[in-house]
C-alpha cells in the first residue's frame, strides 16, 4: 500500500465520510504523461454550528459561494482524485482578514509503483499538514463582511506534473431566498 503522509485519511473530525473516501480509494500504476489527466479537485465546505447555511456545499472549479452571517460555523476540506494515473500531493490554503489555515500531504508509490487515485484533506495538523483540527471560521454580522470573505485555494498534483489549482470564494452576509 502507498504511503500517505500527513493522515490525510485518518481523520477523527469527520468519520462519517472516512468510509466514502476510502472504499473510493484505488491503485494505480504511473502512466506516460500523454496519457494521464490532471487531478480533479472537490472543495467542501460544511455548516458545523450556528443557525446559518450555504448556497453550494462543494465546488470543482473556481466559484463563488454564499453564506449567511448568523453565527454560521463553516469547515473547509477537500479531496483530489485521478483515475487515471493518481494523485501524488494536494493541498488546501483557507484565508481571509481574520483567519489563516493550510493543510498539505503527499503520498509515494508502492514497491509495485502503484499510487492512490484520491486523496482528502479533512483538517490541519496546525502546522501545514493534514490532521485533525478542522480548518473552520465562523462568520458573524458584527464583523466587515469584507473582512470576512474567505477564499479556499485547492492545488493537486499528479506523478507527471500535471498540476490542477481551483479557488473558492465565500461571500459573507448572504440573505437565503
Amino acid at each position: 500500500m502507498p504511503n500517505i503522509t500527513g493522515h490525510s485519511l485518518a481523520m477523527v473530525a469527520y468519520p462519517l465520510l472516512l468510509p466514502f473516501v476510502v472504499s473510493c480509494t484505488d491503485f494505480v500504476s504511473i502512466p506516460h504523461p500523454s496519457q494521464d489527466h490532471p487531478p480533479t479537485i472537490t472543495l467542501s465546505n460544511f455548516v458545523s454550528g450556528g443557525s446559518g447555511s450555504v448556497d453550494q456545499g462543494s465546488v470543482t472549479s473556481d466559484a463563488t459561494v454564499n453564506v449567511t452571517c448568523t453565527k454560521t460555523r463553516l469547515d473547509f476540506f477537500g479531496s483530489a482524485s485521478n483515475p487515471v494515473g493518481g494523485v501524488k500531493d494536494f493541498m488546501i490554503h483557507v484565508t481571509n482578514g481574520e483567519f489563516d489555515a493550510s493543510a498539505y500531504t503527499t503520498t509515494t508509490p508502492d514497491a509495485q509503483g502503484r499510487v492512490p487515485t484520491n486523496i482528502a484533506i479533512f483538517g490541519t495538523d496546525g502546522s501545514g499538514g493534514a490532521g485533525s483540527i478542522p480548518m473552520e471560521y465562523t462568520f458573524r454580522s458584527d464583523v466587515d463582511p469584507q473582512v470576512q470573505t474567505t477564499t479556499a485555494v485547492g492545488t493537486a498534483t499528479n506523478y507527471n506534473g500535471q498540476t490542477t489549482m481551483i479557488t473558492e470564494v465565500v461571500q459573507p452576509c448572504w440573505q437565503p431566498p
